[in-house]
């Protein structure tokens, strides 16, 4: 899903804006391209993010569409975005491509919901995240080990901007008992929890064990909804990573989260139980 330095997740979303600009025109890729003197095929690469549209290429496409105003601005600012060297890319050797589309969307992401059985990624601490990517199947190196990890810390960030995404994180109780690292891997991580679950723009749930069963038990997903008021769902699998676009299998996942969110303890709940839990390793 990624090419070159820059994100190809940031060239489709911009495609998919300029698509529906079209199509709201009611005219097709071969006619606009043909207006603007372009070979047949272009306007479709623009849009699909296989080829980087230049800024006076947009330009006159927004010229011929008659573009203006804060959609103009919009449309500018979102070809900035894609222009940009994405970060991860002196890692990219080490990075599976879903991977490093999942950090793109995380960056242009308005909100975040996640369902994990660990401590999910964005919330980890640097020895807990170690001790998780050690114990992975794959018989990786100490250095990939640690550039791993220097990519989760690095993720991370996206949550300390100006512009930070709302971020909702439900987890199991077993995401808070099982081990990983050690005692003291476990003392640092929950009381990290702690401090994240107090800021104004994340959520930290727990669902307890009484629970039993519920919606999420087959495995983790997270959903992003992105600038344009686009919804993608990442699964992260053994096999693999996934990502599901369809309106059902995300508006699947979302009724999901939305049941989860009534099985789980409220803020305050979750807190409590995160500190007793604290309270077993000292």
């Amino acid at each position: 899903m990624t090419t070159g330095r820059t994100s190809k997740v940031r060239r489709q979303l911009l495609g998919d804006a300029l698509r529906e600009i079209r199509q709201d025109r009611g005219e097709s890729g071969e006619a606009v391209g043909k207006a603007l003197d372009w070979h047949s095929t272009t306007v479709n690469r623009y849009e699909s993010g296989r080829r980087s549209i230049k800024r006076d290429q947009l330009k006159a496409l927004m010229d011929y569409y008659k573009v203006s105003g804060g959609q103009r601005d919009r449309l500018l600012s979102m070809w900035r975005r894609a222009a940009e060297p994405s970060w991860w890319y002196p890692y990219r050797d080490i990075l599976r491509p879903e991977y490093a589309a999942l950090i793109d969307l995380e960056s242009d992401a308005t909100t975040i919901r996640t369902y994990t059985s660990v401590v999910t990624g964005l919330l980890q601490t640097e020895p807990y995240a170690h001790a998780l990517i050690s114990s992975g199947g794959q018989e990786i190196s100490a250095d990939e080990i640690e550039r791993r990890v220097e990519v989760r810390m690095e993720r991370q960030k996206i949550l300390d901007k100006s512009d930070t995404p709302r971020f909702w994180a439900i987890m199991d109780e077993a995401a808070l008992r099982r081990e990983i690292g050690g005692p003291e891997v476990m003392r640092t991580q929950l009381a990290h929890l702690l401090d994240v679950i107090k800021r104004e723009r994340i959520t930290v749930q727990v669902i307890p064990f009484q629970v039993g069963a519920h919606p999420a038990t087959a495995g983790s997903f997270t959903v992003l909804e992105l600038s344009n008021d686009k919804r993608v769902v990442y699964l992260e699998t053994v096999a693999g990573d996934l990502y599901l676009e369809q309106p059902h299998e995300i508006g699947a996942c979302e009724t999901a989260f939305e049941h989860l969110n009534g099985a789980a303890l409220d803020r305050a709940g979750s807190a409590r139980l995160i500190a007793s839990i604290l309270k077993e390793y000292r």
